[in-house]
């Protein structure tokens, strides 16, 4: 699978089946899960190694085989540790009994010993990533299970008060603007004066929910989309397609990053996908 931009700008699956399967290891070019968002629910499995996963400010360390079943408009971010890992996305919509209105509370680390659950979610990712003739149908089936299961053991509860964290509004609101313009000239006056807050109040929250700063943050969504550009320009167009003016601060920023320089991991890559 090819993340060309942010998760939340993408559409996962079809407009009449929502619903995607993505596999991810250390060639992928979002192997780190920057921070993001999107108003799909998600789930996540770790297949091997170990991944550390922020969902808004809640830690939670995954082995093999543990899950994390995430709602839509968290804000999250991950860290792999020799890890390849694995993620559902699907619209809720699809479900038109069950309706996300904030009216439910989640509890998201599934671990391996919830075999049940456990076992329905290996069956929904293993038809989804088979497309089986007809497999919608048992999609959407295994969905209503999965979704009767968590309510059942606890894992979704009813009728819980939520209180709102206006920190993650304003966080998710600084990405979706800078995905938007990463491509531009993007600078701290600039946000400040579009998202009418000061410049101390952004870098303090955004930092605070992602661990990032902003300057961090922009670079590396920016590295990621000139790998996935890099699979069909050239060095050069990629770096001047996703935001960088100069090739030499392009390539120090990209090894910071990516732990090679663009023409090593171009090479890399064009022979992983040639073999694969």
């Amino acid at each position: 699978m090819k993340y060309s931009e942010l998760i939340e700008k993408k559409q996962h699956g079809t407009l009449s089946f929502p619903i995607e399967y993505y596999y991810i290891d250390s060639s992928h070019p979002r192997y780190i899960m920057a921070s993001h968002w999107h108003k799909e629910f998600e789930i996540i499995r770790v297949l091997e190694g170990k991944l550390t996963v922020y969902l808004n400010k809640e830690k939670y360390d995954l082995t093999s085989g543990e899950c994390l079943f995430v709602e839509g408009g968290c804000l999250k971010r991950g860290y792999p540790d020799s890890c390849v890992y694995e993620c559902l996305v699907f619209d809720g919509a699809m479900l038109d009994r069950h309706k996300s209105d904030g009216s439910v509370e989640y509890k998201h680390f599934v671990s391996t010993s919830e075999r049940v659950i456990i076992k329905t979610i290996d069956s929904l990712i293993c038809s989804v990533r088979e497309e089986k003739p007809f497999y919608e149908l048992e999609v959407v089936g295994l969905l209503y299970k999965l979704f009767y299961e968590m309510y059942s053991f606890g894992y979704i509860v009813k009728n819980k008060e939520q209180s709102k964290d206006r920190g993650v509004d304003t966080v998710m609101s600084i990405i979706k603007w800078i995905e938007k313009h990463a491509a531009e000239l993007i600078s701290l006056s600039r946000l400040s004066q579009v998202m009418g807050l000061s410049e101390k109040y952004i870098c303090r929250i955004f930092k605070e929910y992602t661990s990032k700063t902003i300057t961090e943050y922009v670079s590396e969504i920016r590295i990621e989309r000139a790998c996935a550009e890099m699979a069909e320009k050239s060095i050069t167009e990629a770096a001047f397609a996703c935001g960088f003016n100069d090739l030499s601060y392009f390539s120090k920023t990209f090894k910071k990053y990516k732990g090679m320089t663009p023409r090593e991991y171009k090479k890399a890559y064009s022979v992983k996908n040639a073999v694969t």
